[in-house]
């Protein structure tokens, strides 16, 4: 699937501000201006086509780990159980099947 140039985003939101600050809905115009704070971040998808979503769902984990503990004792040991709980380590031994030959 071909991903939209972007002049096209360039041109959608401006399009999306237009119809929004001249709405007579209130959330409507707030939505607007708040796409018109952000429009460097925005358009900036569309030239580099990345997303900070990776990060996002890194943090996610993160205050899961800590909501889970309920408080950790001092910095190093919140350290240790975010390196624990999301370092990808493979904490059991690889299994060998032992084939009978015959």
């Amino acid at each position: 699937m071909a991903l939209p140039p972007p002049r096209l985003g360039c041109q959608t939101l401006a399009t999306l501000v237009l119809l929004g600050t001249h709405s007579r809905l209130q959330p409507v115009i707030d939505a607007a201006h708040t796409l018109k704070r952000h429009e460097a971040g925005l358009l900036s998808y569309f030239t580099h086509r990345i997303t900070n979503a990776g990060a996002e769902s890194l943090n996610s984990r993160i205050q899961a780990v800590r909501v889970a503990a309920r408080g950790y004792r001092n910095r190093n040991n919140f350290k240790t159980a975010i390196y624990f709980h999301c370092g990808g380590l493979q904490l059991y031994p690889a299994t060998v099947s032992h084939g009978i030959p015959g």
